[in-house]
């Protein structure tokens, strides 16, 4: 980019140059039609003095053939500024693609930060549901813990209530074995 400005100060130094010098040559064209005129007029008044007159034509065409020179000069040095331009408008046209380049790069890196942003969020959504259900499972566990630890205490319990009645029928068991003993010794004495 400093290199592109760097050529487009010294194109417009170019161009500055040049038309200084254009109208350098407008002067010197007004000056010579002015003299073209004297010349007129002292050709018209000096006929007499045809050899001095003849002399400053000379010097005239001198000067004609030196300002066509510069005019050749002057069209060879806009030829050559316009190539320059037409360079200068290439690289600038191919620094304006690679500018929409990398712009371009740029909208697609902010679609692809967007789109994992988004994603992110859905995660982040995943993770709190997840979370959430965790902690409705924790819930349910110290709730079936609980529920648990009850039945435990019921069981013992029930344990506890059942030993006595397990006595009390071993003993019915007992009563019973000597009822029956002493009924057969009845039937036996009959």
């Amino acid at each position: 980019m400093k290199e592109i400005e760097s050529k487009q100060k010294y194109f417009e130094s170019q161009m500055k140059e040049h038309e200084s010098k254009e109208k350098q040559h407008e002067g010197r064209v007004k000056e010579l039609e002015s003299k073209e005129k004297q010349i007129e007029e002292r050709a018209i008044e000096l006929e007499s003095k045809e050899v001095q007159h003849e002399g400053r034509v000379k010097v005239f065409e001198s000067k004609e053939k030196e300002f066509e020179c510069q005019m050749e000069e002057l069209e060879s040095k806009q030829k050559y500024f316009e190539s320059r331009m037409m360079e200068h408008e290439t690289k600038e046209k191919q620094h304006e693609g690679r500018v929409k380049d990398h712009e371009s790069k740029e909208r697609e890196f902010e679609g692809q930060v967007k789109e994992l942003e988004s994603k992110q969020k859905h995660f982040e959504s995943q993770m709190k549901e997840l979370e959430s259900k965790e902690r409705e499972f924790e819930g349910q566990l110290k709730e079936l813990e609980s529920k648990t630890k009850h039945l435990e205490s019921k069981r013992e319990e029930f344990k506890s209530k059942l030993r006595p009645l397990q006595g009390q029928i071993k003993e019915l068991d007992s009563k019973k074995k000597r009822l029956d003993e002493q009924a057969k010794e009845l039937d036996s004495k009959q």
